[in-house]
């Protein structure tokens, strides 16, 4: 009787096993077919929008009239061209971070604007959103010190989108 009972037990359980693993499987495949999906998204639209901009500047451009549009994704495919079209301009970093920093992306906003300051450590601009990019990320030191660094360099509080 206790053996029999035992077998039900261990049945039970390994039947639970099973049925669990079975729909933890289901849900990673889901979850990897939805994220395959979005970014074949992703990449239609970055073509879209890099047919649209040809140069670093008209990516810019781009990437501020779609987030001031409020297309969220085509603002940071527009910003993320115009850094691939020109590496070494400052100002298409300092967008980038602005667009990552307008759509709640704090971490890579940080790493956009240190992207910016590398090439040019005196932008007050750059400094300043940096200091909000801070403000985001609970650093209220370091936010203090990218906006003491703003003042000394001059910067605009009304930009982009």
């Amino acid at each position: 009787m206790i053996a029999g009972v035992f077998l039900i037990i261990i049945g039970s359980y390994l039947g639970i096993r099973k049925t669990y693993e079975f729909s933890v499987q289901k849900a990673q495949m889901t979850r990897q077919a939805q994220l395959e999906e979005y970014n074949k998204h992703l990449s239609e639209l970055t073509q879209e929008v890099a047919q649209k901009t040809t140069t670093a500047q008209a990516a810019v451009v781009a990437s501020q009239t779609y987030l001031k549009s409020g297309d969220a994704e085509r603002a940071e495919a527009a910003a993320r061209i115009a850094t691939e079209n020109d590496p070494k301009w400052r100002d298409a970093y300092t967008n980038l971070g602005q667009v990552y920093l307008a759509v709640n992306k704090f971490d890579q906003a940080k790493e956009a604007l240190e992207g910016a300051l590398k090439i040019d450590p005196l932008d007050g601009q750059t400094h300043y959103l940096l200091s909000l990019v801070y403000q985001e990320l609970n650093d209220s030191n370091s936010a203090k010190t990218e906006f003491t660094k703003a003042q000394s360099f001059g910067f605009e509080t009304d930009i982009g989108g």
